[in-house]
């Protein structure tokens, strides 16, 4: 709700020649947060490319910084995404370079999905704190998708994804970002699928089968 209102309040700002991000007083932030302020952030420089943007408060921030938060933005401070090594419970904001895979991928005749198992099993690893079963195979597979939807059909340059793990409660949590063209976006590659608002894309992208090759 916090990020949805500060998405929001972006969206409405009129256009400056400099912006200031305030980043307050630390608060700790799980990973979807962080990854998703990443997007809103970076979504909005993007459509500002000539303006000045200054931060302020955020060297309070110490566990952000570590993570990979405000190299993500592309504020020079803190660890740059996939610098800090993680452990057995977190996986820090890790970037997949998508051209990289691609060639990747053509180069040693492999899948997609193939070149980018390995990360999914990273993930896997930090949520499931397990290294075999079904339910590692389980969420592999699903992790293993999501990223491989983005590198094959976001037109994205690039995925963030970050995890962790909270032993005390038995809880984790994962996020994966791309900033394409979405789902909708994709979907209007197949003519049956014009003129769809965003949510009647989501309805319709989670039936079986639907896909935005027009052959499908």
């Amino acid at each position: 709700e916090v990020l949805a209102s500060f998405s929001a309040t972006l969206s409405a700002t009129r256009d400056c020649a400099e912006y200031t991000f305030d980043f307050g007083q630390p608060n700790w932030m799980p990973p979807f947060s962080m990854i998703l302020l990443v997007g809103i952030i970076n979504e909005f420089r993007l459509k500002r490319p000539t303006a000045t943007y200054i931060a302020i408060n955020h060297r309070k921030h110490s566990y952000a910084a570590h993570f990979g938060f405000f190299q993500a933005m592309g504020l020079d401070f803190g660890n740059l995404p996939g610098q800090a090594t993680g452990s057995s419970t977190y996986v820090p904001i890790t970037k997949i370079d998508v051209p990289e895979i691609r060639s990747q991928a053509v180069n040693e005749f492999l899948a997609v999905g193939d070149v980018i198992d390995n990360k999914a099993s990273e993930l896997t690893g930090v949520l499931t704190s397990q290294t075999t079963g079904a339910l590692r195979d389980t969420l592999k597979y699903s992790i293993r998708e999501i990223i491989r939807n983005s590198v094959e059909h976001s037109t994205s340059n690039n995925v963030l994804f970050c995890a962790q793990f909270w032993p005390s409660i038995g809880e984790a949590e994962v996020a994966i970002l791309d900033t394409g063209i979405g789902i909708n976006g994709g979907l209007q590659n197949n003519p049956k699928f014009l003129g769809l608002s965003d949510r009647q894309a989501l309805s319709h992208a989670l039936m079986p089968g639907v896909s935005g090759n027009p052959h499908a």
